[in-house]
C-alpha cells in the first residue's frame, strides 16, 4: 500500500508539472495568423536577444530509425534579454520554452533563433501556475513578418509593458507555484482515496 501511494504521488506530481504543447494555428502562415496573436489575451508579443538554450528532454530519439522519434521529445528553454515589449506584460529577462515533438521536431514553430540574434517572440504565457511559457512563433526583427506584425500593432489598441526581472521576484513566484502544487497533490490524493474505496 505505501509503494502505491509513492507512486500515485509521483505520478500525480509528474502530470500536473508537464505543460500542454502549444497550440497548432501557428502552423499558418504568419501573416494568415497575425489575428490570433493579437486576439489572444495570453499572448505576449515581444522583440528580444536571443540567449543561451537548454534542452529538457522527455523521450530520447531513437537509435534504430523509428520515424516516429526521430526527435528527443521535450522542450528546449531558450534565455532571451528584452527590448521592447509590443503586447502583453514581460520581464525584461525570462525564459520561454520551445516544444518538441519526436515525430515532427520544432512542429509549427520556427527553431529557436542563433544566439545574440534579435527577434520578434509571440510567447503564449498560459492560464495555470504550472504552464510553461511557449513560443508559439519567432522571427527575425527585420523580416517581412514582422513588419507586417508591427503594422498591425500600430493600428490595434495593444500595449505592451516591461518590467524588471530579478532573483527575488523569481523566488516568490517558485514559491506560490508549489504551494499550488502542494494543494492540487492533496486534492488528488483525496480523490484517490475516494475511488478506491469504491
Amino acid at each position: 500500500m505505501k509503494h502505491a501511494s509513492v507512486f500515485l504521488l509521483t505520478v500525480a506530481v509528474c502530470s500536473i508539472a508537464v505543460p500542454l504543447p502549444a497550440s497548432a494555428l501557428s502552423c499558418l502562415d504568419p501573416d494568415s495568423s497575425i489575428e490570433y496573436y493579437l486576439s489572444e489575451e495570453n499572448n505576449a508579443i515581444f522583440t528580444a536577444v536571443a540567449g543561451e538554450m537548454v534542452e529538457h528532454v522527455t523521450q530520447e530519439a531513437s537509435s534504430d530509425g523509428d520515424p516516429n522519434r526521430q526527435y528527443n521529445e521535450g522542450y528546449v528553454g531558450q534565455l532571451v534579454s528584452v527590448s521592447e515589449v509590443h503586447k502583453g506584460s514581460v520581464e525584461s529577462e525570462k525564459w520561454v520554452y520551445y516544444t518538441t515533438n519526436s515525430t515532427w521536431g520544432y512542429m509549427c514553430t520556427n527553431q529557436p533563433p542563433e544566439v545574440g540574434t534579435t527577434n520578434v517572440y509571440i510567447v503564449n504565457n498560459g492560464n495555470g501556475s504550472f504552464d510553461l511559457p511557449s513560443v508559439v512563433q519567432v522571427f527575425a526583427v527585420d523580416s517581412d513578418y514582422a513588419a507586417t506584425l508591427f503594422a498591425e500593432l500600430s493600428e490595434s489598441d495593444e500595449e505592451g509593458y516591461m518590467y524588471e526581472s530579478t532573483a527575488s521576484n523569481w523566488l516568490q513566484d517558485l514559491e506560490q507555484t508549489l504551494r499550488e502544487m502542494a494543494t492540487i497533490v492533496r486534492i488528488k490524493l483525496a480523490e484517490w482515496q475516494f475511488w478506491s474505496k469504491q
